[in-house]
């Protein structure tokens, strides 16, 4: 979006503390129309256990002080996918209070069919070589949180299963996205729209399921 890295550093300059700051996002179709859902929308300092617990920083609308690169490290190459997350955690471990989440909407993120991001199955590989590198790293911290981001993971998956038009996975991923954390998972109502979505596939008249269709892709985000 134009003059977000701007006022972004800007912000890093006024606020030494600060060693990365990311916007959010909305998404676009294929034609650049806003589909009416945001991604993320994370306001605010950012730690370890919440980063862990929820992907929210969007790489295409991060700032970070140079100083990262020789406290830090670079990315890790050995990671097929995620290695962007994997470095954030990286920063929040080694700076606890110094990842902030601009407020506002940095970016616009096209959605199309056939996209690498709607790939359930390497986001789930992803996670699974995420979450053994952070239990190695910070295993107290990580396993305090670990249901709770398994589960969030597993309910993100559900809905990009659903989308893809895959139900019998859609369900499998929901229910076991359930089963790590429940408690947590109900008290957030993205759970809910994504289990109305799938209820409804399979007790609604197709005509009817189509035209609340857009309706539940408007409903459920990643952030609320």
């Amino acid at each position: 979006m134009p003059g977000i890295l701007q006022r972004q550093v800007e912000f890093l300059e006024a606020n030494p503390s600060v060693v990365l700051s990311f916007a959010s996002m909305k998404i676009i179709d294929e034609r650049g129309r806003d589909v009416g859902r945001s991604i993320q929308g994370w306001t605010g300092e950012l730690s370890f256990s919440e980063l862990l617990t929820e992907d929210v920083i969007v790489t295409g609308a991060v700032v970070m002080r140079r100083e990262l690169l020789d406290t830090v490290g670079l990315f890790d190459e050995d990671l097929q996918r995620g290695s962007d997350h994997d470095y954030w955690l990286r920063v929040a471990l080694a700076y606890p209070t110094g990842l902030f989440g601009f407020p506002e909407v940095g970016l616009l993120y096209r959605q199309r069919a056939g996209q690498l991001s709607g790939d359930w199955r390497l986001k789930q590989q992803a996670w699974d070589q995420l979450l053994t590198k952070m239990l190695r790293l910070a295993p107290v911290e990580s396993k305090r949180v670990a249901a709770r981001a398994s589960a969030n993971l597993d309910r993100a998956l559900a809905a990009i299963a659903y989308e893809n038009g895959e139900p019998r996975s859609a369900h499998q991923l929901y229910r076991r996205a359930l089963k790590h954390a429940p408690s947590f998972l109900l008290r957030d109502k993205r759970t809910w729209f994504t289990g109305a979505a799938l209820l409804s596939a399979c007790i609604l008249p197709t005509r009817i399921h189509q035209r609340a269709e857009q309706w539940f892709r408007t409903a459920r985000a990643y952030r609320t």
